[in-house]
């Protein structure tokens, strides 16, 4: 993680309250949704990267009837506003 990234990161302890506009009261409960994993530039000692040729032939276009038919999830689609 460079210094710039850790910069912009902010912790807020578990169980803070915050009031949004409406005077709802909220508690926070902080989940871990990111994980920093460092850049493999070459694979170590006895290993190799694996072959991606497989991967490359895969056909994940719309039109594809190689993937699973959608089916909604029936989660609404609007898309919260900011407080």
């Amino acid at each position: 993680m460079t210094a710039a990234l850790s910069q912009k990161i902010i912790n807020i302890p578990v169980d803070t309250e915050v009031v949004d506009s409406n005077g709802v009261h909220y508690f926070i409960k902080p989940l871990e949704v990111s994980a920093f994993l460092s850049e493999v530039t070459a694979p170590a000692t006895g290993k190799s990267f694996p072959a991606l040729t497989q991967g490359s032939a895969l056909d994940v276009s719309e039109t594809s009837t190689s993937l699973p038919t959608f089916t909604n999830h029936g989660m609404s689609t609007t898309i919260p506003t900011a407080m």
